[in-house]
């Protein structure tokens, strides 16, 4: 557990985050192979996804999703190069 609070805390100073490149208004690529982007589609749970922000693995699989992208960003770790 202090671990994984240690590990959140470098991230939140800036070590260790990857960096976010924007390709397009509705799509972001991290130096990590991870994308996010505005997706309509539906969540895990069967509710819309309405335009919101999602953020998927290398393998395309879904992370996380928000409606704001700088909190989406923020909590796993990425930092925008812009």
């Amino acid at each position: 557990m202090i671990a994984r609070v240690e590990s959140k805390l470098k991230m939140r100073k800036g070590k260790n985050m990857s960096q976010l490149h924007q390709v397009n208004d509705d799509l972001l690529h991290a130096d990590d192979g991870r994308r996010m982007e505005r997706e309509y589609g539906m969540t895990p749970n069967g509710n819309p996804l309405d335009g919101r922000w999602v953020l998927r693995s290398i393998k395309g699989d879904l992370v996380d999703f928000d409606q704001y992208r700088y909190d989406l960003a923020e909590r796993n770790g990425l930092r925008f190069n812009y």
